[in-house]
């Protein structure tokens, strides 16, 4: 082998090293924050950056706008869950999680803002594309 092929191999070896952690599956969070402008019902469209291999774990809290007033007797609450996932299904056994539909519910003054924090945790590829 001379030194041009042994740099062609090396070259491909490097390459296919790289093709393989780019799909390696890693921990991922993908946070985020939406504004809830009133009280009642909404639901809100997430879209992940990357793809989970397994049901992610959903966190999540909510604050007061800065500057709205608290009112005794009438103090703000805020629940959030999943109500759909969004999936890609590869034969014959994966499925992939990309994104989910929150739905929200909030009580309290019907002007009240608040802000909805919110992360999903799992194991994830690290490469969308597959």
């Amino acid at each position: 082998m001379n030194i041009e092929q042994f740099r062609t191999s090396f070259a491909a070896e490097q390459s296919r090293i790289r093709d393989i952690k780019s799909v390696a599956p890693a921990s991922a969070q993908v946070p985020g924050r939406v504004l809830v402008n009133a009280t009642g019902e909404a639901f809100i469209d997430v879209d992940f950056p990357v793809r989970f291999s397994t049901i992610p774990y959903f966190t999540c809290g909510f604050e007061i706008m800065e500057g709205e007033v608290l009112t005794p007797g009438d103090i703000p609450t805020g629940r959030a869950f999943v109500s759909e996932w969004k999936t890609i299904e590869r034969l014959p056994f994966s499925v992939y999680y990309t994104g989910a539909k929150i739905c929200t519910v909030t009580t309290g003054p019907f002007y009240q803002k608040m802000i909805l924090n919110f992360c999903f945790t799992g194991t994830a590829l690290t490469n969308p594309s597959i």
